[in-house]
């Protein structure tokens, strides 16, 4: 394909550093352009940038990711949560491991970067790869990408000129592209999923939490579980109502803050969204199912518990209320 990306930035989505992230990636996207020229691929790939207004969005995004020579992941907490972020590591790795099994050379496919310092243990998907290196400097060994950006000008210039040259190197080992159903179709390397479970392209062009919240039905597995129901349907109705209309629901940074709560109380456990955009209520719609599908009740109460850390344990009440005649009939396993 003639409009093969060089690199795909990989990265979770976030208002707050958003800008950030673009900024990177264009002044990455130069450098790689001055050294390659443009005789060589030397575009790169954001989904902000690359993506046309009104038209769909995934069979771009997989083209590219499954055609790019290098996936740029920007590692951090919430990148370790997402799904789609594990997925996009996943198609990336699984390129690399048919080129070694057809070539007996490993290919660079994946370069992981600290965007932010994880809290938590990485994956087993990130420890298997290699890093850290000394090739792209010391500032960035000491401090993560994120402060490095913000940090002394010189350093961040010197960062980009040794990743790109780190790139350009890499790139004479060949990586062939992955077939599109392969790639449409494979599970996060973070967070083990079925691939039945996982929305394709022969799925409603809606996402299952979307539709849910649009009035559409719902036969997710965890509404209804081994030994009774879960949550019925009139309970999980207003289990999202009370999150939309609570001051939680009021604005993507008061949302990010308190899924960055839930987080912290499950700890070491972690749980990934199908979704993480969209509107309020998409978004809580996404948090119940996500708590539905769990064998314990255990992310259904901390949806509770984060709120009465946000906003008080009053606020919390009539939530923590539903929450505990759920939880008294919840099946054992």
């Amino acid at each position: 394909m003639s409009n093969e990306p060089f690199f795909f930035t990989s990265y979770a989505i976030r208002r707050a550093d958003r800008q950030l992230v673009a900024q990177f990636h264009a002044r990455l996207q130069d450098e790689v352009q001055i050294k390659r020229g443009r005789s060589l691929p030397h575009t790169g790939f954001l989904d902000t940038e690359s993506l046309k207004l009104g038209v769909g969005w995934r069979r771009p995004l997989l083209d590219a990711l499954r055609t790019t020579r290098f996936v740029i992941a920007l590692l951090g907490d919430d990148y370790l949560g997402s799904t789609w972020c594990g997925r996009e590591w996943a198609v990336a790795t699984e390129r690399a491991r048919r080129a070694t099994l057809a070539t007996g050379e490993e290919p660079v496919a994946v370069v992981p970067l600290f965007w932010t310092r994880p809290t938590g243990a990485l994956p087993p998907a990130v420890k298997a790869l290699q890093y850290r290196t000394n090739l792209l400097g010391s500032a960035y060994a000491d401090t993560c990408l994120v402060d490095l950006i913000r940090g002394d000008p010189r350093e961040y210039h010197q960062f980009i000129v040794d990743l790109t040259d780190l790139l350009t190197k890499a790139a004479s080992v060949s990586l062939p592209p992955l077939d599109f159903a392969t790639a449409d179709t494979l599970p996060s390397a973070f967070v083990p999923v079925s691939p039945a479970a996982l929305p394709t392209l022969s799925t409603p062009a809606v996402p299952e939490p979307v539709a849910d919240a649009l009035g559409g039905s719902s036969a997710l597995p965890g509404v209804v579980g081994n030994g009774g129901p879960r949550m019925t349907p009139a309970q999980k109705s207003q289990y999202i109502e009370m999150l939309v209309d609570s001051a939680v629901g009021r604005s993507r940074e008061s949302w990010d803050v308190y899924v960055d709560s839930i987080r912290g109380l499950l700890q070491p456990v972690r749980f990934s969204l199908l979704t993480d955009g969209g509107s309020a209520r998409v978004r809580s719609v996404a948090l119940a199912n996500e708590a539905l599908r769990r064998q314990t009740p255990d992310l259904l109460v901390a949806t509770v518990d984060a709120l009465a850390e946000l906003e008080g344990a009053q606020a919390a009440g009539p939530l923590r209320e539903l929450v505990d005649d759920v939880v008294s009939r919840w099946p054992r396993a």
